[in-house]
């Protein structure tokens, strides 16, 4: 990869670490003024997101897959702690200590698909389908539950949620043309706008 190109999409990564950021910061901001929970919830998942983002910007210039194993859990991580978000939203999760469990198998999982599996190609397909299911139902959650809530925020939150998660089933194409994180930037960054503003 040349020093230019890896400059554009650390550059490009680490915008949408800020724009994530603010996203966790506006969520921890917003369940101290409401207490909803789900809130709480969603400012772990995007703070969950930046770190992902950032083990990704390490993997590109160090080229260690210790890092596409930060990246492999960080997203599993993130992913359900939006899906438990948006369940508590619905009213239908209350937290319980075997939930914990899936905080170790999320990451054996990553270190399995990263160190064990021989093919990055079923390993990423793997992850991906895994990934674009749990965004996907967490939009279709929130669609559920877009007429008990007062606005349209939840109708936007829901098809943000719904579309990214159909954008992920995207990846391993957009990784064999070598445009996957440019795109995928550029891409995430609409839903991150879309999430925003519908919470």
């Amino acid at each position: 990869m040349t020093l230019d190109r890896l400059f554009v999409e650390c550059s490009a990564l680490g915008f949408q670490s800020v724009l994530t950021s603010t996203l966790a910061l506006t969520c921890y901001v917003l369940w101290l003024r409401d207490r909803g929970s789900y809130f709480l919830t969603w400012s772990l998942a995007w703070a969950l997101y930046v770190v992902r983002l950032a083990a990704m910007s390490a993997f590109l210039v160090r080229r260690d897959v210790f890092w596409l194993f930060v990246h492999q859990a960080m997203t599993g991580l993130s992913a359900a702690l939006l899906l438990v978000a948006a369940l508590q939203m619905a009213g239908d999760f209350k937290w319980r200590a075997w939930h914990l469990l899936a905080v170790p198998a999320i990451i054996a999982w990553s270190w399995i698909a990263i160190y064990n599996i021989e093919s990055m190609v079923v390993a990423g397909v793997s992850s991906v389908v895994m990934l674009a299911s749990v965004t996907i139902l967490t939009g279709i959650l929130l669609w559920r539950e877009r007429n008990r809530l007062p606005g349209n925020g939840a109708k936007v939150l829901a098809w943000a949620f719904i579309l990214w998660g159909v954008h992920h089933l995207d990846y391993p194409l957009l990784r064999r043309f070598g445009a996957a994180v440019l795109y995928g930037v550029f891409v995430d960054v609409i839903f991150l706008f879309a999430i925003g503003l519908g919470m």
